[in-house]
């Protein structure tokens, strides 16, 4: 799981937090040589548009869902995307 690659590329601040629910390994990586690591292999660079794109994907169906459908449609929804999930 990755946290706060936006501030990477946006060069802002991060917005907001993460309290680990167990023991967790955590790997900070500088933003300088993140963004040199890229530069340097096309191949990672690829891989961290895709995952960010998909991101994008995830959270505009999270905005059209919460937009334009009410409580029992977003609940069914739900459930209906839980039971393909198990």
């Amino acid at each position: 799981m990755t946290l706060g690659e936006v501030p990477v590329f946006d060069g802002e601040g991060y917005v907001g937090s993460a309290v680990a629910a167990e023991d967790a390994t955590v790997l900070f990586v500088p933003r300088a040589a993140l963004l040199d690591s890229l530069r340097r292999n096309p191949a990672s660079a690829s891989e961290v548009i895709r995952i960010l794109a998909r991101r994008v994907g995830t959270f505009a169906a999270l905005v059209e869902d919460l937009s334009l459908r009410d409580v029992p449609q977003r609940t069914a929804g739900y459930l209906l995307r839980e039971v393909r999930v198990t």
